[in-house]
């Protein structure tokens, strides 16, 4: 029985619904696994890394750890169009958070993150929040 399946903008859904009941805190801490996610270029960060191997084997996951695993799961599968609805739905919600993801976002593709200095930099207007990039 496949009832239990959901299809990506399902997934979609949950995770802005997700992010409306974040806090300020939470969402800060999602930035850079959104960045990782949806940018084009490897993206490396501390904090990052840090999340995606923790080891909670002491005490079970919190319910935002839980929420980022699913999210990195599900987005991995994602085609670049999903990707940007979910920068533009975030951006609507909490445009300060949409404002810092843009500006990160272009930051790295401009300079990149340190492991590939000789990207091209690429033209990403203010107003696209994810550069489209064919795979």
């Amino acid at each position: 029985m496949s009832g239990n399946i959901l299809t990506m903008d399902g997934e979609l859904n949950y995770i802005v619904q997700w992010f409306n009941e974040w806090s300020e805190l939470q969402r800060q801490d999602f930035l850079p696994i959104l960045l990782e996610c949806l940018s084009p270029e490897p993206y490396v960060n501390g904090l990052v890394g840090g999340m995606a191997e923790a080891s909670c084997n002491d005490k079970p996951m919190s319910l935002f750890q839980c929420r980022v695993k699913l999210f990195r799961e599900w987005s991995s599968k994602w085609p670049q169009n999903i990707k940007e609805k979910l920068s533009e739905k975030v951006a609507e919600i909490d445009p300060g958070f949409g404002d810092k993801f843009t500006s990160e976002l272009q930051t790295l593709m401009t300079n990149g993150n340190g492991t590939n200095s000789s990207a091209p930099e690429s033209d990403t207007s203010p107003a696209a929040p994810v550069a489209v990039q064919d795979n």
